[in-house]
């Protein structure tokens, strides 16, 4: 009897070249991503000057790169609002300033603000603009504290600052008083 011969068949490698996907493709190789990855990311940092400086992550992914460029210019934003919102409110007006220049700025103050994103509507603006006044003005600001917009309170004020500046000679307190008739 004749033993017969079994040969195993010797396992062939057959290496393949990994197919290259487009940049834009949604599904790229492990490879592919990576250097996608480090590209994206490398371009954010390099368009930065002084990431490190600025606090924005270097390592990692360009996904943790962007999130901590987004957590930075939050904070900037708001500090930047935050300071045209006091800038606004520490406005102050003085008698011998011209009352049309004060409203200008204060209305240049508070575009700004609500620009950058700032909600000071305008019943807060008008309160802002009260405030802003001096304590001579008492009398025309609790006038002007009742209902209505700040732009009728503005058209009070102005006629007030044309009457009533401290170049006129009529006391503003006394133009106000009522005498009862005998």
């Amino acid at each position: 009897m004749t033993k017969k011969e079994t040969t195993i068949p010797t396992p062939v490698l057959v290496t393949s070249t990994p197919i290259e996907t487009r940049w834009q493709s949604l599904t790229p190789s492990e490879d592919e991503w990576d250097s996608q990855d480090n590209w994206v990311r490398g371009l954010l940092l390099y368009n930065t000057k002084n990431p490190v400086g600025l606090g924005i992550k270097t390592r990692g992914t360009a996904a943790e790169s962007w999130t901590s460029y987004v957590e930075r210019y939050e904070v900037s934003t708001k500090m930047v609002r935050l300071a045209a919102e006091q800038d606004l409110k520490n406005t102050t007006y003085s008698e011998c300033q011209d009352f049309s220049t004060h409203i200008s700025i204060l209305r240049s103050k508070w575009a700004k603000a609500n620009l950058l994103g700032a909600t000071i509507d305008d019943e807060d603006f008008k309160m802002i603009l009260l405030t802003s006044l001096p304590a001579s003005w008492s009398p025309i600001i609790a006038t002007c504290i009742k209902d209505g917009t700040s732009t009728e309170a503005i058209s009070l004020l102005e006629t007030w600052s044309l009457h009533f500046s401290p170049k006129s000679s009529i006391n503003p307190v006394a133009a106000l008083q009522v005498t009862k008739p005998p």
